[in-house]
């Protein structure tokens, strides 16, 4: 069971490093074929990169983090916990 589970996370790391080669293929074909300067294209193609980050990070991630500590009960019962002193300290300040 421990080699199935090693072998289904070396098979999504194999998938996400497939999507960053497809990502940047994509990136160059795109620079090819601009009639802009490749300085211009590059300030672009950062820019388009970091509106996705910043959107990955404010609301995919956070989605990706609830939906894993909800099947792992450890998890859930750590943040719970740590839910509940917050409140306290927030009712007793």
């Amino acid at each position: 069971m421990v080699k199935l589970i090693s072998f289904k996370i070396m098979f999504e790391r194999v998938r996400g490093y497939i999507g960053i080669l497809q990502f940047l293929m994509i990136g160059y074909m795109f620079i090819q074929q601009t009639e802009f300067n490749l300085c211009t294209t590059l300030f672009l193609v950062v820019i388009l990169s970091s509106v996705l980050a910043i959107i990955d990070f404010k609301y995919i991630y956070p989605a990706e983090q609830k939906g894993i500590m909800q099947k792992n009960p450890v998890i859930m019962e750590i943040y719970n916990d740590v839910k509940e002193i917050r409140r306290c300290l927030n009712e007793n300040s």
